[in-house]
């Protein structure tokens, strides 16, 4: 099985002689809120179909590739994650518009609390909207509690394009955040709950002029993300308090520096200012989910562990570091003598991943060969350097970047 996003469909499709088979139903939700498969397994599609599914609002196909004949386990199934894609869309959508709307009436440069007005007026949907896709994040739970074990979890393979980025991104924070909250041993089904679903919704703040960064306008969002992901979920009638706050403080980190730069240094009883003990674990998950496309994922844990003292909760980065796993399954990576492969098993103790190797640039092997690699051989070959240059770079903390630096892929 190959996992694709749909805005590199076309080229793999001619990789594979102009069609392929799917692997796994083609899901997709109606305008109407119904769920339709529109292809079945073992259906053959081709380059024609790929605008077809474009319109759909499918992110990612799971095609046949006969190098890879390998089936992927992944952690949540299609239909969670066509589910929980429909419920990121919808939401960014809808605060999209009524945001554009309330920033261009110029009715608040302060971005106060008269939202909710405007999200009454030019939603045509009441503000509790999340209350019909309440199933859809019970069942994101229940998928993350059952996998609770010693083994390490590998999250959604992420592939960093505008189109697919903003949907898994926000997927793997909720896994990753709450597989290290089940091992942190401090949280009831509640809890448990709040923390991944505020970790589903963290980038909430993130509307069309704030994810464009067009003008002053789009810079001045873009900045103020999280203080606007916050105001909406505080805004809403089902959502907890406590995802607020991890909206707040997800590019926060330990020393009080980060985003948003203006919070207080101290509380309102004038103790210092601590950050939430969620916001530590998603502000872990959220960091590592970013750069491991970038720099190699054991530079990333390493430095992370350096600076736990200043920027990271220890206790989460060293849980990260034993229950996730570095390479997720079913993503691209290149070997350190040039070939490329499918990552198609986690990690064993040794620290190995079984790879099916597909060749050295252009070359393809009649039949993929597996083979079992150390992880410091392994480098990910998922990442559009641009987007993270221009709209994610300036997220994370400088004195991260440069310790690596020397790890740049």
């Amino acid at each position: 099985m190959r996992v694709v996003p749909i805005d590199n469909l076309d080229k793999v499709l001619e990789e594979l002689g102009g069609s392929a088979a799917l692997d796994r139903d083609l899901i997709y939700i109606s305008a109407r809120g119904m769920r339709v498969r529109f292809a079945g397994r073992g259906v053959k599609i081709s380059r024609g179909h790929v605008d077809k599914i474009n319109s759909l609002g499918v992110d990612y196909v799971f095609l046949r590739d006969p190098l890879c004949d390998r089936d992927i386990n992944l952690i949540i199934d299609e239909d969670l994650r066509v589910a929980l894609s429909v419920l990121l869309n919808d939401f960014l959508t809808r605060c999209g518009v009524v945001m554009d709307i309330y920033i261009s009436e110029r009715k608040s440069s302060s971005l106060d609390y008269s939202f909710r007005d405007y999200w009454n007026r030019y939603s045509n949907f009441r503000f509790d909207l999340l209350h019909k896709y309440k199933k859809n994040i019970q069942d994101l739970v229940y998928v993350i509690r059952s996998n609770y074990s010693h083994r390490k979890i590998s999250p959604m393979p992420l592939f960093y394009n505008d189109h697919t980025y903003r949907i898994a991104h926000p997927i793997n924070v909720a896994i990753i955040a709450g597989i290290i909250a089940l091992h942190y041993g401090e949280f009831n089904a509640e809890r448990i709950t709040h923390l991944i679903a505020g970790g589903l919704l963290q980038d909430v703040g993130f509307v069309d002029m704030a994810w464009e960064r067009t003008g002053d306008v789009g810079d001045n969002l873009f900045f103020k993300h999280s203080r606007i992901g916050c105001m909406i979920i505080n805004e809403t009638e089902t959502l907890s308090p406590q995802m607020g706050i991890i909206a707040l403080e997800h590019h926060r980190y330990m020393n009080n520096t980060g985003y948003p730069e203006d919070i207080p240094e101290k509380d309102f009883y004038g103790y210092p200012r601590v950050m939430h003990l969620y916001s530590r674990i998603v502000s872990v998950a959220e960091t590592f989910d970013v750069l491991r496309g970038i720099y190699h994922p054991d530079k990333v844990i390493d430095a992370m562990m350096e600076l736990s003292d200043s920027l990271f909760e220890e206790k989460a980065v060293e849980l990260l570091n034993r229950h996730i796993s570095k390479f997720y399954l079913g993503e691209m990576v290149r070997l350190s003598d040039g070939h490329r492969g499918i990552v198609v098993s986690g990690p064993k103790p040794i620290d190995e991943y079984e790879v099916i190797i597909i060749g050295r640039g252009t070359e393809r092997y009649e039949k993929g060969e597996a083979k079992r690699v150390k992880a410091k051989d392994i480098f990910p070959e998922c990442l559009d350097r641009h987007l993270f240059d221009k709209k994610l770079r300036p997220l994370i903390s400088e004195e991260l970047l440069n310790k690596l630096e020397g790890a740049q892929i």
